[in-house]
């Protein structure tokens, strides 16, 4: 069915590439007249799957090669899917499952099998990269190399599958120091594994980066990380921007300029003291909340322009005459209510337990969010370009940072431990 609701037979093909993009081959015998995308529903097959009736629906296909026989009237359309894939068993699926397995992009274990037991699910990770994990990392090219399965203690319905695939993903990421995602998950409905409904998600805007190459958390301790991690999903997700951070981060790694990487880091640190001072009246303001500050801006002003006048009068009088001039200027004065990043950053380490680095790192952030906020480029630094391991001195602190909210204190995998650094 194109998008504007006319009908047509036809054969689709589906493949899953390694990747995670799924390719979509559809042969009709009628011009599929179609301005942009396809979007297909309910086309059944019988007979064509292990069971019975199936119906398979997805949406969004985007149209990359079209072709007509010369010889049979027979249209050819090849394309990628842009949305997403549902193929399920019409008459044995139901809406809760107990089991699921989910093919992962990014995780890559060196042939190692993953396993724990918690309150609520039993989970096991096994990778199956193999030359995949070479083939990525030569290209930088996302592959599907690990594969996650879990059984929960009662069904859950695929929303709540998904909520908590997603944040053992993101969990994993961290580990990785690369995106992890689901690029499909089947669902099982008995303890058999006899029926299932598989759903498909396309590979969408993920991608492999250069610190993929160095995982944070070795595959031997992936475990112990996982069970700390798990039981911090409620503070991570509801006291910090723990997601943006982390992207951020992944970003900032990726980047090919200490410049962009140091920007990066300072706006994934800049969401943590965002999330963390927003927590307590005490660590964002001075003099309590904004709105109760506010109320003493006119007197402060007007104060301030009794002085002012006595120096600088013309400008003064300027100030007096232009409403909107004066109103912005006074709004310059709630500077005076707030903390400054550095005394955020440094309470926020203290309320972790973190102790402050001895070297500069923390002030590097301090001087490059200043560079950011007030010049957009590095003023702090003369030689920026050259500066590469301060710059993984900075992610290695942001790390420790991420990893004592989620209250894991095991053993990691630094940055010093792959890069030898040069000394020309």
């Amino acid at each position: 069915m194109c998008q504007y609701g006319h009908a047509h037979e036809c054969n689709l093909q589906l493949w899953h590439l390694k990747n995670g993009h799924l390719v979509v081959n559809i042969e009709s015998c009628t011009m599929l007249k179609c301005d942009s995308d396809y979007s297909f529903e309910g086309i059944s097959t019988k007979n064509a799957l292990p069971l019975n009736d199936w119906s398979i629906e997805i949406t969004q296909i985007q149209r990359n090669h079209e072709s007509s026989s010369l010889e049979d009237p027979v249209y050819y359309y090849l394309g990628k899917v842009r949305g997403n894939v549902s193929i399920y068993d019409v008459g044995r699926t139901s809406g809760k499952c107990r089991r699921v397995i989910c093919e992962l992009i990014n995780l890559s274990l060196s042939s190692a099998r993953v396993q724990l037991d918690l309150k609520n699910y039993k989970i096991e990770i096994v990778d199956k990269g193999g030359a995949e994990y070479y083939i990525s990392r030569s290209f930088k090219n996302p592959s599907i190399l690990g594969e996650l399965r879990m059984i929960a203690d009662k069904p859950l319905s695929t929303d709540e599958w998904n909520d908590i695939v997603a944040r053992l993903c993101c969990f994993l990421s961290l580990a990785q120091r690369n995106y992890v995602t689901k690029a499909s998950m089947y669902k099982f409905n008995d303890p058999d594994n006899k029926y299932y409904c598989q759903k498909i998600y396309p590979l969408r805007g993920i991608q492999a980066t250069k610190a993929s190459r160095y995982p944070l958390i070795a595959s031997k301790d992936l475990p112990s990380y996982l069970k700390r991690a798990i039981k911090k999903i409620p503070q991570v997700y509801s006291n910090w921007n723990f997601l943006i951070a982390l992207d951020h981060y992944l970003q900032a790694m990726d980047s090919k300029s200490s410049w962009s990487i140091g920007v990066g880091l300072v706006v994934a640190m800049e969401c943590l003291v965002s999330a963390f001072a927003s927590g307590s009246t005490e660590r964002e303001y001075h003099f309590g909340e904004m709105d109760n500050f506010k109320t003493i801006l006119p007197d402060i002003s007007t104060q301030v322009l009794e002085q002012l006048e006595k120096h600088f009068p013309e400008s003064t009088k300027r100030l007096k005459d232009d409403s909107s001039e004066r109103t912005s200027w006074e709004s310059s004065f709630m500077v005076l209510n707030r903390r400054s990043f550095g005394r955020k950053v440094r309470s926020m380490l203290d309320e972790l337990g973190i102790e402050q680095p001895r070297s500069n790192v923390l002030q590097r952030y301090i001087n490059l969010r200043n560079d950011l906020v007030h010049y957009g480029y590095p003023v702090t630094s003369r030689d920026f370009s050259d500066d590469f391991k301060v710059m993984i001195q900075m992610a290695d602190f942001l790390e420790k940072i991420f990893l004592k909210i989620i209250g894991y204190d095991g053993p990691v995998i630094g940055f010093d431990e792959y890069i030898i650094y040069r000394n020309d």
